[in-house]
């Protein structure tokens, strides 16, 4: 479901990217968390958003 909300978007927003990530990690697939969260990071940074760029940090380090 969340690929095909992400999808419909030209420009998925971090926010959407994020909890993809989180999905990916609940579902045991930890290198596509980790690879999602990178991304969502990079997004958060350009929409300088603080407070996802420290949850994005914070869910790369726990899949480490």
């Amino acid at each position: 479901m969340i690929n095909l909300v992400i999808a419909q978007n030209n420009k998925p927003l971090f926010y959407q990217v994020y909890y993809k990530a989180k999905l990916q990690k609940e579902l045991g697939d930890k290198m596509g968390a980790i690879t999602t969260a990178k991304q969502s990071l990079l997004l958060s940074k350009a929409a300088k958003n603080d407070t996802y760029i420290l949850m994005n940090e914070k869910l790369i380090s726990e899949l480490k």
